[in-house]
C-alpha cells in the first residue's frame, strides 16, 4: 500500500499564498517513520508536534516559543529539530508540494478558477455543469499534490491519501477526488485509492507534512520574487532531501496558471 499524507497552510482570509504539502511512501517507509516519530515525541514528552507553535515566537514573550515549547532551552529545541528532520530524511519518504500565489489566482476570471478547481465546463453552451470552487485556491494546490503523488507509485499500485482534518474543506475535497477517480486519465484513475481525513495526533505523518507546509509558507514571498518554488533555504533543503523530481514542487503563479488553462478560456 502506498500513502500520501498532506497538510495545508494559507487558507485563512488574509493569506497571500496557499500551500498543500506532505510526503509519500510505502508501508515499510511509513512504519519506520511512525516508530521513530513516536519515540521522538515520547523522549521529549510532547503528545504531538505543531510547526507554527515551535517556530513562531510569542509577541512580547522575550523570544519564547509558543506553548508547549515555551520553556524549552534553545539547545533542546535544536536537538528536537535535528532529530525530527533526520527521521524525515532517513524514512525514505518523498516530498510533494504545491503553492498557489493568491494574487495571481484572484486575477483570473471566475470561469477560469471554476475550471481549475474541477468545474465541468461545456464550451458549446458556455456553461458549467458543476460549479468548481472558484474562491478556494486550496483545491488547485491539492490537485497538484495528487498528480505528483500518483507519479510516485508503481504500475498497479494505488495511492491512498490522508489529509489533515478540516470540516470546511473536506466535503468538496472528497467530491473532487471521487470525480478524478471517474474522469481523470486512465493512468491516474488506476492509481487512485481512497482519501480520508484525520487529525495529526491520530496520523503522525501529518505532523511531518505540517513542517513542510509551514516552511514553504514562510518562504512564499521569496517564491514570488524569484519566480520559483525552490528558493535557497537551509531548512527546506533538509525537508526536500527526498525530492524525486523538480515537478513535485509546483508553483502556480501567473505563468503556471496560464499553462494549466491553455486555450480553454481567454481573459475577456
Amino acid at each position: 500500500m502506498f500513502k500520501a499524507y498532506l497538510d495545508e497552510s494559507g487558507i485563512h482570509e488574509q493569506a497571500h499564498t496557499c500551500v498543500v504539502a506532505g510526503y509519500t511512501g510505502n508501508v515499510a517507509a511509513w512504519k519506520k517513520f511512525d516508530r521513530a516519530w513516536a519515540r521522538l515525541l515520547r523522549n521529549h514528552n510532547v503528545p504531538e508536534f505543531h510547526a507554527q507553535r515551535f517556530w513562531s515566537y510569542q509577541k512580547g514573550g522575550a523570544g519564547k516559543r509558543a506553548s508547549p515549547y515555551s520553556d524549552w532551552p534553545e539547545q533542546k529545541a535544536f536537538k528536537f529539530k535535528d532529530e525530527a528532520f533526520s527521521i524525515i530524511q532517513e524514512s525514505r519518504i518523498a516530498p510533494v508540494a504545491s503553492a498557489v500565489l493568491l494574487e495571481d489566482w484572484n486575477s483570473l476570471t471566475e470561469k477560469q478558477r471554476r475550471f481549475l478547481t474541477g468545474g465541468d465546463y461545456n464550451s458549446q453552451s458556455d456553461k458549467f455543469a458543476s460549479p468548481g470552487a472558484p474562491r478556494k485556491g486550496f483545491y488547485l494546490a491539492l490537485l497538484g499534490c495528487i498528480w505528483s503523488a500518483v507519479g510516485h507509485s508503481r504500475n498497479g499500485e494505488r495511492v491512498h491519501f490522508v489529509l489533515d482534518e478540516n470540516k470546511q474543506l473536506a466535503g468538496y475535497a472528497l467530491s473532487l477526488f471521487n470525480k478524478l477517480k471517474h474522469s481523470a486519465a486512465l493512468r491516474v484513475r488506476q492509481r487512485l485509492g481512497a482519501i480520508v481525513f484525520s487529525t495529526s495526533e491520530e496520523a503522525s505523518p501529518i505532523q511531518a507534512a505540517d513542517i513542510l507546509a509551514y516552511h514553504l509558507m514562510q518562504d512564499s514571498p521569496q517564491m514570488r520574487k524569484q519566480n520559483t518554488a525552490r528558493v535557497p533555504s537551509e531548512i527546506l533543503d533538509e525537508l526536500l532531501t527526498g525530492l524525486r523530481s523538480k515537478n513535485d514542487l509546483q508553483l502556480f503563479n501567473a505563468q503556471g496558471l496560464q499553462i494549466l488553462l491553455g486555450d480553454v478560456f481567454n481573459q475577456s
